[in-house]
This record gives C-alpha cells, structure tokens and sequence, in this order.
C-alpha cells in the first residue's frame, strides 16, 4: 500500500470578530478594537486597486485600520489605511491588495458568508439588509426588511430606510457595514453602506454614489467578467414600474447581443423598446434591434422597459452566456 502526502494552505480560523485576508464586508473593524464595520471588498476597474469600503465618520485619512485585535498583546491584522473619504458622503475607502468577494452574515463568531456577486441601484420601494458587526452581536444575523424610502438630492446624497417590523434598524459600531439586496438564489448585491439610525429608521449612503466619488469602483467578485449591467427603475406606481438598463463592453468588440436574466419576484413586461424581448416564466431575454446591434469595447447600449408587480433587481444578467457583473 502507497501511502501519499497532499499538502494544503494552513486553515485560518475565519469570523466578523477575527476576519483575515483576503478580508469581507461585515467584519468588527478599528485603530485597534472594533468600532466600525467593513463595507465591502471593492476594486477599482480601471486600474485593479483594492481597497475596503466603509463609513467617512469612523477614522482620518492615514489611520491604520485592524481586524482581530488582541487586547492583551495590542496586535491585531491590518488591513490597510485610509487612503480617501468623502465627508459630505459619508464614505470612505481603505487601501487594502486583498479585498473578498463575500460578506459576513451570521454572528459575531461563526464563519457564516453571502458571496458579493455586483452592485445595484437603489430605488423606494426596494427591501434591504444591513449587516453590521454589533447587531450581528445583538440579534445573531444581519437585520432586514429595510424598506428603501427616499433618495435625497443634496449635498449629502443620503438614502432613508425604514425597518418595517419597528425593530432597530442598526446599533452603534454598524456604522460603515455593507447594506445590500438578497438574490433568490442567495447571492447578494451591493446597494451601500450604514450611516446613521435612530429607532426602525435607517439612513445609509448608496454604491452608486461611492462610485461616483472613487471612481470605477465594483465590489471584487470573483466572477471575471468582460460585461456590466447598470438596472435603474426610473419610475414607479401603483401597479408597475419603468426601468432603464445599460450594458457596457469591457471585452472584445461585439457584433449581436442578448442580455437574459430572472424577474426575482413574478414581474411581467408590458411594455418595452430600443431592444426585442422575450418572456417565459421569470426568465427574460433581450436581443438587439438592427440598429444597436454592435457594442464595441468599451461601449455600451441601453434599452427599457416597463412591468407589473413591484421593482426589484434581477440577477444574474448574462450577456451572449457570460455572467456581467
């Protein structure tokens, strides 16, 4: 009998209270002890740079920040500094070579994770989660049914939540914590980061606007991708909504599309344009018209339509078989 030998990577014990790299959204995160939360694991597009988004409030520009402090050696992982921040925002970003593509969404000390799959837009109407570190202490899990109300067009771009259980929408120490929307399939998708709360209302600042500060920032999946899908719900009534959606080239140039994805919740179209739909159950497929058939790289087309039912993100998208982030 041969007997051989296999050997592997040193298991790291994993958990909000004591992440490591590369690091996740949800993590306990501070100059030493955890006083703020990761938001998440993001890259920059353009360049790679990896970076971890979180709250403006926490922490300067050139501190330090750690996971896993032990207070009895005053060491603790770093996880990078701060690098830049926007202060009417609310957002910051530290620099960081190892952001993940999931975050934490059980306790303060299991290992419990939803994989970050891309980012959404935020829209009223829209039912979210936040998971921060002290309510992942308080409740076991992240707090959901949050409600998406308003969407200020100020100086501070703030978007307002409401709990709809009454219960509390966030805890000191949530501050910076990675806000998203659950996909059927258990996927999550990035919609920003916690702000303030008082009671059941919430206020946090959207992915949108984050990207809007810092540049071609996507969370750091780990799908590579030549394709992104921008979804906008322009308008909303009672019975429906209308919809805008872009889809940009990153790879080769291409020369006859379609774009499918899920309704996440019984949507039918009614309506459309600027693209020749089709509908079976959930599943929905976009083809070109003659006149928008090519989209070269770095180009991008959009389409609309409007539906039944109440907005909500669909995902995955796929353009021509391949998954967009």
């Amino acid at each position: 009998m041969r007997t051989s030998f296999l050997e592997r990577d040193r298991m790291v014990e994993r958990s909000r209270a004591n992440d490591s790299g590369p690091f996740d959204g949800g993590a306990g995160i501070g100059f030493t002890t955890p006083g703020c939360t990761a938001g998440f694991g993001v890259r920059d597009a353009d360049t790679d740079a990896g970076y971890v988004l979180t709250a403006e409030h926490c922490g300067a520009i050139g501190s330090p920040w750690h996971v896993g402090w032990n207070t009895n050696t005053g060491t603790g992982t770093l996880v990078g500094y701060a690098v830049d921040s926007n202060d009417d925002h609310d957002t910051m970003i530290i620099s960081t070579s190892v952001p993940d593509d999931h975050l934490y969404v059980g306790g303060q000390h299991d290992e419990v994770r939803a994989q970050v799959v891309g980012w959404t837009e935020v829209f009223p109407g829209q039912l979210l989660c936040q998971s921060g570190y002290t309510s992942a202490g308080e409740i076991g899990g992240p707090v959901c049914n949050l409600r998406v109300d308003f969407h200020y067009d100020d100086i501070e771009d703030l978007v307002e939540a409401t709990q709809l259980d009454g219960d509390e929408a966030a805890r000191g120490g949530d501050s910076g914590g990675p806000v998203y929307a659950v996909n059927p399939d258990g996927t999550v998708l990035a919609a920003g980061t916690t702000t303030r709360s008082a009671g059941p209302g919430f206020g946090f600042q959207d992915f949108a606007t984050a990207r809007d500060d810092y540049g071609n920032l996507v969370p750091a999946t780990a799908i590579a991708s030549t394709c992104r899908v921008s979804f906008v719900v322009s308008d909303s009534w009672g019975t429906g909504y209308a919809a805008i959606v872009t889809v940009y080239n990153d790879g080769p140039a291409i020369n006859g599309w379609s774009l499918g994805w899920a309704f996440p919740g019984g949507q039918l179209v009614q309506g459309h344009w600027n693209g020749v739909f089709q509908q079976a159950g959930p599943a929905v497929t976009v083809t070109n018209e003659n006149d928008n058939a090519s989209i070269p790289t770095g180009g991008a087309v959009n389409f609309g339509f409007t539906a039944n039912g109440s907005p909500g993100t669909p995902a995955p998208f796929t353009l021509n078989g391949t998954i967009c982030n």
